[in-house]
């Protein structure tokens, strides 16, 4: 696990994925300006986004040996499927991945090939959050870096809120009080960590421009 990255490294790693400054920024939660400033070394790229860039190569390299490994068993259907689906640019069609999906419940070929596959080349760990391994938290990637703050705010509120007993918002008695107490202050605590991440991400970029 790298701790750092140089300017180059960051450079030849992007291209390596086919990224341009835009997309890898857009990834990351940063403006397409502050990767140009990593890549120019006029800033250090932080600790959290070397970890999710060397986790994209590892993603890449295994997908590169997978594809070079001629003693895997080929599905002519899914080759089809592939090659038809990137000509359309439906990476992400949602018709397409149902279409594949239904695919693979019934091809014994892929199921070997995704056995061994598995077997074989070890899937790299995503790297979460320090907070995220520390509470249990999967994250993954469903959030975008400038958000994720939410999390652990509305976490905080909502326990703070348990610890102080009676409840104080909805003004409601009883158990049922204290359970819609605690839901609003979870809320009220997503809702302050998602304006803080924006209005960092904002600045951000108001910085870069003005550099």
């Amino acid at each position: 696990m790298k701790w750092s990255i140089s300017a180059q490294e960051l450079a030849d790693g992007r291209r390596a994925l086919g990224y341009t400054t835009e997309h890898l920024g857009a990834l990351l939660g940063v403006p397409a300006e502050r990767v140009a400033d990593w890549e120019a070394g006029n800033a250090r790229v932080p600790f959290r986004h070397v970890r999710l860039l060397e986790w994209w190569l590892a993603v890449a390299a295994r997908e590169k040996a997978v594809a070079a490994d001629t003693d895997l068993p080929e599905c002519e259907w899914a080759s089809k499927f592939e090659r038809r689906r990137k000509r359309r640019g439906q990476e992400e069609d949602e018709r397409s991945d149902e279409e594949w999906d239904a695919h693979l419940e019934s091809c014994s070929v892929c199921k070997k090939r995704d056995a061994l596959v598995d077997e074989q080349y070890t899937v790299p760990t995503y790297p979460e959050p320090l907070w995220v391994v520390i509470l249990g938290i999967p994250m993954g990637e469903w959030l975008p870096e400038w958000a994720s703050l939410s999390v652990p705010s509305a976490i905080v509120f909502g326990v703070v809120r348990f610890l102080r007993g009676d409840p104080r918002f909805t003004k409601t008695p009883g158990s049922l009080g204290i359970i819609l107490d605690i839901a609003l202050a979870t809320l009220v605590g997503a809702a302050l960590g998602l304006a803080w991440g924006a209005a960092r991400y904002v600045l951000g970029k108001k910085k870069t421009r003005a550099a």
